[in-house]
Order: C-alpha cells, then sequence, then structure tokens
C-alpha cells in the first residue's frame, strides 16, 4: 500500500511539473506575442506621432515659453483654439501680432475675450501702425476698465514677439488680408465689419431678407457697413446710392472717366487710382468695395445663382466673399472724404 502511494504521489508530483512547465510556455508564448504587437504597432505609430506633432511644433514652443513667463500657460490652449482665429482677417495691420498679444495676456489674466467687452472690428484698428503703443494701451484701459502696468506691458511685448515670430506657421486664414495701406480710420472699421460678415456663415445673399436678418443683398451689404461705423446712410438699391451716400456730407461720388484705366489689367497690375475703401458702382446692377491688391469684398448672388435666398446663410462660401477684382462696367466710385 505504501509502494502504491508512493507511485502516486510520483506520478502526481511529475504531472505537476509537466503543467508547471506548460504554463510558464505559455507565458513566455503570450509575452513573446505581446512584444511582438507592441513592435509592429510603434513602428506606424511614431511615423504618425511624427506627422501631427509637425505642425504643433511652432505651437508648443509658444506655449512653453508662455508657461515659463506667466506660470499659466496651460490655458494657452484655449486661446488659441477659441480666440486666436478670430483674427485671421485681419493680417494687413501692421501691429496685429501686438493686438493678439494683448488679447492673449487679457484671457491668461482675466479667463475671459478681450473682445466681449471691446468688439474686435474696433479693437483691431488700434493696431493699423497710426498709434503708438501708449495711445493703444489707453485706448484699451478706457475701454475695459483694466489698467495695464509697467511689467505687465513687458510681458505683453515679450510675449507679442514670439507671436510674430510664429505666425505665419500657426495661422490659415480663410481670407488673407494684407491688401492695402490702411486708410482713413471709419473705412477701416467699415472693411473690417464687411471681412466680419463675410466669414460669417451666417450670413448669405437675399434681396427678400436683405436688412440684416441676417442676409444682405449688394447695396444694402455697403450701407449697413457704413452704418456700421456711425454714419447715417438711407438703406436704398444701386439706383439710388449715389444720392443716399453724398447726402452723407462724408462721400463723394467719382465718376469712371476721372478714375482713369479701371479694367482688371491695369488695377490687377497695381497702376490703377482705386483707392482701399471706394465703393465701386453699376447703378443699374451691382456695387461692391475694393480692399485694395487686386481684391474686393461684396454679397453676390445666392446658393443657386438668384437674388432670392432660398435658405438663410451662405450656402456656398461664396454668397458673401472677397474675391479678386473684375470689371462688372462700373460707372464710378463712392469715395470717403470725411467731414
Amino acid at each position: 500500500m505504501l509502494l502504491q502511494l508512493k507511485m502516486s504521489c510520483g506520478k502526481w508530483e511529475r504531472c505537476y511539473q509537466v503543467e508547471n512547465q506548460i504554463r510558464k510556455f505559455k507565458k513566455y508564448i503570450i509575452v513573446f506575442v505581446a512584444i511582438i504587437g507592441i513592435v509592429c504597432l510603434t513602428i506606424p505609430l511614431l511615423s504618425i506621432a511624427a506627422v501631427v506633432a509637425a505642425p504643433l511644433v511652432t505651437l508648443d514652443a509658444l506655449k512653453g515659453w508662455v508657461t515659463g513667463f506667466f506660470d499659466n500657460g496651460y490655458n494657452v490652449d484655449d486661446w488659441f483654439t477659441s480666440i486666436y482665429p478670430k483674427f485671421e482677417s485681419y493680417g494687413r495691420y501692421p501691429d496685429i501680432h501686438v493686438a493678439e498679444a494683448i488679447s492673449c495676456y487679457y484671457f491668461l489674466e482675466t479667463g475671459e475675450d478681450i473682445n466681449d467687452v471691446y468688439l474686435l472690428s474696433d479693437y483691431v484698428v488700434n493696431f493699423d501702425g497710426s498709434k503708438t503703443i501708449n495711445q493703444i494701451y489707453r485706448k484699451i484701459e478706457t475701454k475695459t476698465g483694466i489698467a495695464f502696468s509697467t511689467e505687465d506691458r513687458e510681458k505683453i511685448k515679450g510675449l507679442s514677439d514670439q507671436i510674430q515670430a510664429t505666425r505665419k506657421d500657426t495661422k490659415s486664414a480663410k481670407y488673407i488680408d494684407t491688401l492695402g495701406t490702411p486708410v482713413a480710420e471709419p473705412i477701416e472699421h467699415a472693411i473690417a465689419w464687411l471681412i466680419d460678415v463675410a466669414n460669417n456663415p451666417a450670413c448669405g445673399y437675399s434681396q427678400v431678407r436683405r436688412l440684416g436678418n441676417p442676409d444682405y443683398d449688394c447695396s444694402s451689404l455697403m450701407a449697413f457697413a457704413i452704418r456700421s461705423v456711425g454714419i447715417d446712410v438711407a438703406v436704398g438699391s444701386t439706383h439710388t446710392m449715389i444720392e443716399q451716400f453724398e447726402a452723407t456730407g462724408k462721400f463723394v461720388w467719382i465718376p469712371r472717366w476721372m478714375l482713369g484705366d479701371i479694367s482688371a489689367i491695369n488695377v490687377n497690375g497695381g497702376s490703377s487710382s482705386l483707392k482701399r475703401g471706394d465703393i465701386l458702382l453699376q447703378t443699374q446692377s451691382h456695387t461692391e468695395m475694393y480692399l485694395g491688391g487686386g481684391m474686393n469684398v461684396g454679397a453676390h448672388c445666392d446658393e443657386y445663382g438668384g437674388i432670392f435666398g432660398a435658405n438663410v446663410g451662405d450656402q456656398t462660401g461664396n454668397e458673401i466673399s472677397v474675391t479678386p477684382y473684375y470689371d462688372d462696367n462700373w460707372e464710378g466710385v463712392l469715395r470717403y472724404i470725411g467731414d
């Protein structure tokens, strides 16, 4: 009996050893398969990471700088995502990087968008190169009620330098607006307003809903742009624009023969007498504003190429848009002359 028990125990022990070895072997197989899988996944992921990371290098560098200088760079992601894109249409302003830096600093300090209290189209005009930095700060401080200390201004200066250096790599504007030498402040405001409308998909073309609710037609768009800067011009049609704009005392009609050659070839060649902010007019059919640099902004047609606007808003991206200058048999221009 004892011999049989020993034999049974021996068999059980050998079985246990075999089973234990099998378990270990299974573990080795699992580990080996896992390693192979990780290697196979890592190679393509590294390639993808290289592609994805490339566009973020500039932003990461700027974030690192902000974190080190402001101690709250974690918020810069929110600013870049929700606020920075709003400046895409204002690249023509020589000091736009300062506008962006002040906006970023304001957001990092308060958690709020400065343009919630200072309308963007009014804010950016401060950076057209005609004002000193002290004049800019005084205007912003008056508008926001927030004073900027010498230390604040030094930080903003450092940030603006960083943004200026990285701007070209981090922005992709719908409209690259580096078009003409800035003109009178009211017209720059009007142009900024027009660009905002052109960038807003909620605003489209319609002669039925032409009063900015939320659509426009060509003539109402020009009238509302001028009204946006406090000039009380009537909202009429292309037939009545000359009389109505001149009635404000701030515009003069210049007939085509006085302008010389305003053909597309001549204008795009840079040798015409058109000025940024000129309102091009064909009294029987159409009007747009000349932006300089061979570009216009205007309301063109609805999504079907018609005038009624079956659907609210811009269905095509071109109902209200910036386009290359073209000669629509313009009869002349309405030019701003001020008081």
